[in-house]
Parts: structure tokens; sequence; C-alpha cells
């Protein structure tokens, strides 16, 4: 048993890109081959492993699913810290994963979704404006890119992305729904309103209209536009406007790939 675990150990090693196992007999770099006739002779062999952008995606993506198992016993502090190293842990990875392939999709992606999420913007444009050259201008990688921008409040450019995404699909109600509540929130109704009333009904306009104009400190245009909502449709009688966040932006679209 001892024996089996000292030979894992070394299969391990390997995999964790150690170099593999060396032992006091076979110098490193060689390996023994028995021909039936002489003994054994020593031939050479690569000992480097096969690394490729694939490799450190893999373990990027290790990094990121990482727990402890005793994260129930931890505080939302101690939780939130230790995901904020499993992540910085991943991002070394991807940014091995990139100097082997700049173009590296996957790896291009995570990097986006990780610094958007990390609050860390500007680098997360970087990511996300690579993304969209490396997919040529897929739309997926220009909503990112857009979500990304809102978040971090640059809603010009936001607004640009998603418009984007539009002249690719029109009618993305994602992209329409986002631009609409970016253009609200903006004060920009008329022009909101159009981009909701192209993919929405009637009700569920009035109700992103409503949370936009909460969102603004606009509380009596916004009740109108939740008594229109829910005049049109019951349902929205259960929120009556007590969601002052309403719906924000619809983030990292995964790639279709």
């Amino acid at each position: 048993m001892r024996h089996f675990l000292l030979i894992l150990g070394c299969v391990l090693s390997s995999l964790i890109l150690a170099g593999g196992c060396k032992t006091s007999e076979v110098n490193e770099g060689e390996a023994r081959a028995f021909d039936g006739k002489s003994g054994y002779q020593v031939e050479p062999f690569d000992s480097t492993p096969n690394v490729t952008a694939d490799t450190y995606f893999a373990a990027g993506q290790f990094h990121e699913t990482s727990t402890t198992t005793n994260q129930k016993r931890l505080t939302a502090a101690q939780q939130e810290r230790q995901v904020r190293q499993q992540q910085a842990l991943a991002i070394k990875q991807y940014q091995k994963a990139l100097e082997i392939d700049a173009n590296h999709h996957a790896t291009l992606f995570r990097m986006g979704v990780l610094l958007t999420d990390r609050k860390e913007f500007e680098q997360a444009e970087v990511y996300w404006n690579r993304y969209v050259k490396a997919t040529k201008g897929s739309t997926d990688a220009w909503m990112n890119l857009a979500v990304c921008q809102e978040v971090a409040g640059r809603t010009a450019e936001a607004e640009s992305s998603y418009r984007q995404v539009i002249s690719i699909e029109p009618n993305s109600k994602v992209a329409r729904t986002n631009l609409g509540m970016l253009l609200a929130r903006d004060g920009r109704l008329q022009e909101a309103a159009a981009q909701l009333s192209s993919v929405l009904e009637p009700a569920s306009v009035h109700w992103h209209l409503a949370h936009a104009l909460a969102q603004r400190g606009q509380t009596e245009a916004a009740n109108r536009h939740f008594r229109a909502a829910a005049s049109l449709d019951p349902m929205y009688r259960r929120d009556g406007g007590t969601n002052p966040q309403g719906p924000g932006a619809t983030a990292a679209i995964n790639p279709a790939e």
C-alpha cells in the first residue's frame, strides 16, 4: 500500500508541473530499458510535460471552484477573503495560459468575468476588448463588455456596446432590455420605452420604467408606472414598488462555443 502511495505521489507531482519523478538510480531525463541481452540500458527521453494553454486554463478552473471542507464554519468575511484568494490564484494561471495562446477564448472570458466580479473594471475592460477581437465581435463578447462598462459607470461606452449587440442581433431581448434600463436611468424615457417595447409586453415595460425612475428618486412617476403595470397584469401587484433596486444589467453571458 505504501509503495502504491509513493507511485501515486510521483504521478500527482508530474501533474502539477514538478517535472516528473526522479529516483536515485536513474538520472533525470533518462529511462532504463531492458533489451533481453545486455541487461538494462540507459536511454534518454523527454521529461518535459506537454503544457498548453488548456493546461493552465484547467488549473485556473480548479482554483475558481476550490473551497475548504469547513466553509460552513467561516464567517461571511472569511468566505469572501477565501474566494478572493482563490480568484487571485486562478488569475495567475489564466495569465500563464494567455502567454501561450493570447487569444484563448475561454481564458479571456474567465479573466473578464473574474476582474469584473472583483470590481477591477479597468483591467476587466481590457480583457473584454481582447475577447471581442478574439471572437471577431461575437454578440456575447460585446454584451459582456457592455455590462462591465455599465457597472463601472461608463454609461456612454456601455450604450455603444449594447448598440453593437443590437446591430448584430436586432431581436436580442437582453441587449434591448439592458439598454432600455440604462437610458431610463439616464432620464431618456422615450428612448428607453422604445427599446423596452420592442422586446417586452406593455406591463413589463411599465414595470422596468418604474424601477428606473425609483432609482432616480422620482417616486411619484415610478408609482404611476407601477400602477400601470399592475392594471395590465395582476402579477405585478405583488411587487408594488417595494423593490427599489429593480432589474439590473444582465451579467456574463456564457460564450456559445
